[in-house]
């Protein structure tokens, strides 16, 4: 019997955006954050991957940025910076 109450608080966009999607696959959202929950429990933990963002499109165009090209090997290293931080991450965050 489901008697426990979670309150929580969130973006109202964000919760626009989730009710929007539930709606599409036929839930509401207390379904999914239902399903979400279970699954966190049996899993023990997210059931995928859970890691920060490595760099965000103001990074990567400063990456591009000419001053970059004034120092020595710096257009290199920044080259295979922006390879590496647009990798998916497979690090444990």
């Amino acid at each position: 019997m489901k008697t426990a109450v979670v309150h929580m608080r969130m973006e109202p966009a964000l919760k626009e955006a989730a009710e929007e999607i539930c709606a599409q696959i036929g839930l509401g959202l207390t379904d999914a954050l239902n399903v979400l929950i279970r699954k966190f429990v049996n899993y023990g933990g997210f059931p995928f991957p859970v890691a920060m963002d490595r760099a965000n499109a103001e990074t990567l165009s400063a990456m591009d940025s000419p001053i970059l090209n004034t120092y020595s090997g710096a257009v290199e290293a920044a080259t295979r910076m922006r390879a590496w931080l647009e990798e998916p991450g497979d690090d444990d965050c």
